[in-house]
């Protein structure tokens, strides 16, 4: 998942907001991490309850 490019509208995004709201650069970079880290896990957590939802009998 993290070897295809895509847009990376969501980095672009919290850098503009970084910048309007005038967010220290190490603070940034944080909630840049955090916020790839929830989307990496969303795809998973998909799959995982779509396992118990086919294995509940």
């Amino acid at each position: 998942m993290l070897q295809v490019p895509g847009k990376q509208m969501r980095p672009k995004l919290i850098h503009g907001f970084n910048y309007w709201l005038k967010v220290p650069t190490d603070e940034g970079t944080e909630v840049k991490d955090i916020v790839q880290e929830f989307h990496n896990s969303s795809p998973l957590d998909t799959d995982i309850a779509a396992y118990f939802e086919e294995n509940m009998d």
